[in-house]
């Protein structure tokens, strides 16, 4: 209105009156405008707006009246149809988004657990480069013998009730993943060993003493071994440093953390 009000002529004050109707008969209908579907039922709301808004064609003087029954119905179709062809422009870009979002979901999230899944880890790793962080490896310890005393939906639910309480520990620390099997991963975002290993400690614990309960078999023991190593050179050389200090906690015993120079 203000642009309006600057460019000046004899229309100015209908232009500016037209563009106040328009805002406020668009506020007026501003719930059918957040639908993300456009049925026929809304055809009629364009051309009610800018019919109503159009009418200030009038107020131009001398010749509104003239103005008005030259251009008053071509200018109501041409705005109605071009307000409909840029919904629908947008509402097919943001189904196209829509859509590409739910296909990377489906890419880089596993499907039984929600976690990211192998392909996501693997890229983030390369990403990662030489960041200031610690790799956390996990592995459930005799997953093998939980799958074939109890089943596999029953393992399927420890697997679902272990990412859950690592997502529940991490928390702001790092992405938990799911990169094969009943083995995890959780990129730990603190350059400070003594805070990565608490970090590890305590997904330990939590595991030992609250995972039973969680699949609703407190008798059965279920515990993690975990291999942990700072940020070396490349994702790759980081990753194979954790994976022997997660077969040097399988080693020893299990149930434990092992990070370099523990």
């Amino acid at each position: 209105m203000a642009y309006r009000l600057y460019m000046g002529g004899v229309g100015a004050p209908a232009g500016m009156a037209g563009l106040l109707i328009c805002v406020i008969s668009a506020s007026a209908f501003r719930s059918r405008f957040r639908r993300t579907v456009i049925t026929w039922h809304d055809l009629w709301v364009p051309v009610v707006i800018f019919a109503t808004t159009d009418l200030t064609m009038l107020l131009v003087p001398e010749r509104g009246l003239q103005l008005f029954s030259a251009a008053y119905l071509p200018a109501v179709i041409a705005q109605s149809l071009g307000l409909l062809l840029v919904f629908a422009v947008l509402q097919s870009h943001f189904n196209v988004i829509g859509t590409t979002l739910e296909f990377e979901q489906l890419a880089y999230r596993d499907g039984l657990t929600g976690a990211l899944n192998r392909r996501a880890f693997e890229r983030d790793l390369k990403a990662q480069g030489e960041a200031p962080s610690h790799l956390l490896l996990l592995d459930l310890d005799h997953f093998k013998r939980i799958n074939d005393q109890r089943g596999h939906p029953f393992g399927d639910r420890v697997l679902t009730q272990m990412s859950e309480l690592l997502h529940d520990t991490v928390l702001d620390h790092g992405p938990v993943y799911r990169i094969g099997g009943e083995e995890f991963a959780v990129m730990i975002k603190t350059a400070d060993p003594h805070g990565a290993v608490a970090v590890a400690e305590r997904i330990r614990q939590r595991v030992e003493t609250q995972l039973s309960s969680h699949v609703g078999a407190t008798e059965l023991p279920i515990t993690v071994s975990i291999g942990l190593t700072p940020w070396l050179c490349s994702g790759g050389q980081t990753f194979r440093q954790a994976d022997e200090l997660l077969y040097s906690a399988k080693q020893n015993g299990r149930n434990r953390v092992m990070m370099a120079g523990m």
